[in-house]
């Protein structure tokens, strides 16, 4: 099982693995992970919560979901910090 990056998903472990992450051909894995820092939204394909595991694809993800998933978390990122910054004072 090639997997090149692991989560946490509702307290269980999430996988996505080489083939799950993008559509077109890959010269080079390196440089297509090389996203710390950065959050990239994903499908979940299959959740097992006998064994607690999740698996997930990006290449499975449309323009448009990914677009409005990346809308969603950075309003809650906002709200997020306008919260901790009226609980501060």
């Amino acid at each position: 099982l090639n997997a090149m990056s692991y989560g946490k998903y509702d307290d269980m472990e999430a996988m996505l693995s080489f083939t799950e992450l993008w559509r077109c051909r890959i010269r080079s894995i390196a440089s297509l992970v090389r996203i710390f820092g950065r959050v990239e939204p994903v499908m979940v394909l299959h959740v097992e919560p006998d064994k607690g595991f999740v698996n997930l694809s990006k290449r499975r993800v449309s323009a448009d979901d990914a677009s409005a998933c990346l809308e969603r978390y950075n309003k809650s990122k906002h709200v997020h910090s306008m919260l901790r910054h009226v609980h501060s004072k």
